[in-house]
């Protein structure tokens, strides 16, 4: 599954679902959620991070955009291959441009990436990978994870953190949500 949303958007969702965890985690290292506006020049960073070793990571310039993750169950998984190797057609065609950012030693590429989409010219692309044998990629759940809608995303935490979110938290959360540029295309 490739990326459906804008990127400014999707990275916007993710800054609120940081922000909202913040107010109910003191300890930074149990959030799902991370947001960094100024980690590279011009270049956002977001994470999402279950724990477990999946990961999505999202960095938003002004003209471009990367999406990089990481399904540590998937046959597609680097530590799946003999010998250890990105799945072929994995970064084929990703821009010069995002590559240093992409590889940068702070996003640790090396552990893992299981699936990378870029946006480029208003649309999102992503390398000529095949899957013979109907292999997961893990995309089909992880972009779930940055392309929530308010809903689920507070089943997401309310689950995850195994209590429900106060009022006060609900309301902050769907109002930041719900000022978003939900059309932005």
């Amino acid at each position: 599954m490739i990326c459906k949303q804008n990127p400014h958007l999707i990275i916007e969702k993710m800054r609120i679902a940081s922000e909202l965890e913040a107010k109910f985690e003191e300890q930074e290292w149990l959030r799902r959620y991370s947001y960094d506006p100024d980690w590279s020049n011009d270049v956002k960073f977001a994470k999402f991070d279950n724990g477990s070793g999946d990961f999505v990571v999202v960095l938003v310039a002004s003209r471009w955009s990367c999406v990089i993750g990481f399904d540590h169950e998937s046959p597609v998984s680097p530590h799946a291959q003999d010998p250890y190797g990105y799945w072929p057609g994995l970064f084929n065609g990703l821009p010069e441009i995002m590559k240093e950012y992409v590889f940068d030693k702070s996003i640790d590429v090396e552990d893992g990436v299981t699936f990378a989409h870029w946006w480029l010219d208003g649309s999102w692309s992503r390398g000529p990978v095949v899957f013979p044998g109907g292999e997961s990629d893990g995309s089909e759940w992880l972009v779930d994870m940055i392309e929530f809608d308010a809903n689920y995303f507070i089943q997401f935490a309310e689950s995850y953190w195994g209590r429900k979110l106060s009022e006060d938290n609900k309301s902050w959360f769907l109002e930041k949500y719900h000022s978003l540029p939900h059309n932005a295309m």
